[in-house]
């Protein structure tokens, strides 16, 4: 009984770590993605001191809110999959973008713990776990099919 109770206390831990990373990262990435939506004038100063062109802004404001309604989203494996790696490469691009301008070395790490966040909640996933628990399916090799 007592390794069922391990057991249950870990999914439980693991699915708040998952939902708090989620979350978290659910909410800074909307925000974020919004400001560049709605154009805020400090995120447009920030693209032009990148180099960046003003229409730059739009783009990455709906790949985040796109997104982060994907990851909030149920179902949607392999969606997700793609949502998380967009991230990754906005998140990564962002932080070297600021880290070759030149800026402050906090300002090229935000990016950075938003991404470590992101990659807590991709770790965490149910979806992911549900399905590395499975022992994939043995086909039959076609020499075996006809014997």
């Amino acid at each position: 009984m007592t390794t069922t109770n391990n057991t249950m206390t870990t999914t439980r831990t693991k699915d708040a770590l998952y939902w708090s990373s989620t979350g978290f990262a659910a909410l800074a990435l909307a925000a974020i993605g919004a400001a560049d939506l709605a154009r805020v004038p400090d995120v447009m100063a920030g693209l032009a001191h990148l180099g960046y062109p003003p229409y730059f802004a739009t783009i990455i404001g709906v790949w985040k809110l796109l997104a982060v309604a994907t990851i909030l989203a149920p179902g949607l494996p392999r969606l997700k999959e793609w949502a998380y790696a967009g991230l990754f490469f906005v998140l990564t691009g962002a932080a070297t973008s600021h880290a070759i301008s030149g800026g402050p070395a906090g300002v090229a790490a935000f990016p950075l713990v938003i991404l470590g966040i992101v990659l807590t909640s991709w770790v965490l996933q149910p979806a992911r776990h549900a399905s590395a628990t499975k022992s994939p399916k043995s086909t039959p090799m076609p020499s075996e099919a006809r014997a």
